[in-house]
């Protein structure tokens, strides 16, 4: 009689026979019942909705969002494929998101078809289908879903979306080839009224061979266009694209300049001059088991003040210890403190004079090497993943905002770091550095960690002290990230932040005042700012 294992490893070879080594997502009808149910109880298998199966980590936490987010679009236009025989496409906003590369996972997504019945379908946590039944406009496939074409979604967009989602909007416009792309449907519908909206919006935004050649289309065609009506009201000042860039580039791009008047006005505290660096250096010594336990501890990592003592002493010894090696938490920790190293010689470069934002662009790939390369040691990290930004898809724990994919992650760095470098506000450059960093997510692993190295060194530069984010605050510091990246309101992350720089940093763990490791044997007064 087989055993369990046999009969689970049985099932799973009908799961790979049904084509879960393809895809994630199944019909229920592609496998048994007694392999369904066998394969959900162990953790291999979560039902999205009846008739639906996801393949899922048997190690993934029972109602934990992740999976479904993972697989949402997936999901989405299999389901929409076999209702309605392949003959839908998204509404023109959500084909403006994913020709923006934004692949986030809304409330509601819109599809039409002729085959809808203008009802809404409930989907789990919280996110649901609507079915618009028209004629199906032109369309083409991206990334698995149907959309719009570019030119043909712009034109069909309602005039609020340009408002509401406006870094959206302003990645479709800056990304648009060809005039002739928008100007056909234009002048296929006769849409003076939306032209003239359209030629507006590309004109404010620096494309005006785009704006020209659609009011001088219109015009030969019998038509009268009127620019009074932009549809982007807020074009943050001296953001403009007066050639095409791509859609994350763009995306990014306007994203800084959207977010950076939320930032100034949540981080009120003005900038200063650092008039004693080498205090300044030694402020930041003794905040570093502080700030290795409360960046490690937010990352999920078990930590004690002791062990990262240990490391900071030398006492930590892999090669000689099996119970050393065998530590992921002390690994990290290894790494955190040879990050720390470097990234604390960046801020003594800063604070004597080299330019904050070209040495985080210079050095920040060998402090992420730094902070993982005793990982890659002990054969727990792949050397490959330290060459540089990650090369795979990447999802963030029960968030449903979906960082940008791997093929365009040099081009949302390039623009992150064009934006960085043109910043004069340290308060900024600290919060939107750390922010988009994150948003962009570049890294295998380390972002948090990176973005927080990233965000102290621009503290520095505008003389706020090296600032911890506690552990206690973790709830609320995800939330904040989670706002600026669903909502894009980033003054909830900026006020949390100057609310931080003016708090005693926290310590490692609750002691009695004074039992507090430190990086120096004898602790000094410290630097104030």
């Amino acid at each position: 009689m087989p055993t369990l294992n046999e009969k689970i490893a049985a099932s799973l070879e009908s799961l790979r026979a049904a084509g879960a080594d393809r895809v994630c997502v199944l019909r229920s009808s592609a496998l048994s019942r007694t392999d369904q149910e066998r394969l959900v109880e162990h953790g291999y298998l979560r039902q999205i909705m009846p008739g639906w199966l996801m393949v899922v980590d048997p190690n993934a936490r029972a109602g934990d969002s992740t999976p479904y987010y993972a697989n949402f679009w997936l999901f989405l236009s299999m389901y929409c494929d076999e209702r309605f025989d392949g003959r839908w496409v998204a509404d023109a906003q959500t084909s403006l998101r994913l020709h923006a590369g934004e692949y986030t996972v809304p409330r509601q997504v819109v599809i039409i078809s002729p085959g809808a019945n203008n009802r809404s379908q409930d989907f789990p946590f919280k996110t649901s289908l609507f079915t618009m039944r028209a004629n199906l406009p032109p369309s083409e496939v991206r990334n698995g879903m149907r959309v719009m074409p570019l030119g043909e979604a712009l034109v069909r967009a309602a005039p609020a979306f340009f408002e509401q989602e406006q870094s959206v909007a302003l990645a479709a416009l800056a990304s648009l080839g060809s005039a002739s792309e928008v100007v056909a449907p234009l002048l296929a519908g006769g849409h003076s009224v939306v032209a003239g909206r359209l030629a507006a919006a590309f004109r404010s935004i620096g494309r005006t061979g785009v704006a020209d050649e659609i009011v001088g289309a219109m015009t030969a065609g019998g038509h009268r266009v009127s620019e009074r009506e932009n549809p982007l009201r807020r074009v943050p000042p001296g953001l403009s694209f007066r050639r095409r860039v791509s859609p994350v580039a763009a995306r990014v791009t306007a994203l800084w300049a959207s977010l950076r008047p939320g930032v100034l006005e949540a981080f009120a505290e003005e900038p200063r001059q650092v008039e004693d660096a080498g205090r300044y250096i030694d402020d930041v010594d003794e905040r570093y088991v502080a700030d290795a336990y409360h960046s490690l501890s937010i990352e999920g990592y078990q930590v004690t003040p002791e062990l990262i003592e240990k490391i900071r002493r030398g006492d930590w010894k892999p090669e000689n210890s099996d119970a050393d090696r065998d530590q992921r938490n002390a690994l990290a920790a290894k790494g955190y403190a040879e990050c720390f190293k470097l990234v604390r010689r960046t801020v003594a470069d800063i604070l004597a004079g080299e330019d904050a934002a070209r040495v985080v662009q210079d050095r920040h790939m060998t402090w992420f090497r730094a902070m993982f390369q005793p990982s890659v040691a002990a054969g727990l990290f792949l050397s490959e993943r330290l060459a540089g930004y990650r090369g795979h898809f990447i999802y963030l724990d029960g968030s449903r905002y979906v960082p940008v994919a791997h093929a365009s992650v040099q081009d949302a760095m390039d623009a992150y770091f064009d934006c960085f470098d043109a910043e004069a506000d340290p308060r900024v450059r600290a919060i939107l550095g750390h922010f988009i960093f994150t948003y962009i997510h570049p890294l295998p692993d380390g972002n948090g960690r990176i973005g927080r190295f990233i965000m102290n060194t621009q503290l520095a530069s505008g003389g706020y002290p090296w600032t911890i984010v506690p552990v206690d605050e973790r709830a609320r510091y995800m939330r904040s990230l989670d706002a600026a990246s669903l909502e894009h309101d980033v003054r909830r992350f900026a006020g949390l932040v100057s609310e931080l720089i003016l708090r005693e940093p926290p310590p490692p763990r609750k002691r009695a005042p004074g039992e507090e490791p430190s990086m120096r044997e004898e602790k000094g007064t410290g630097y104030r700012p």
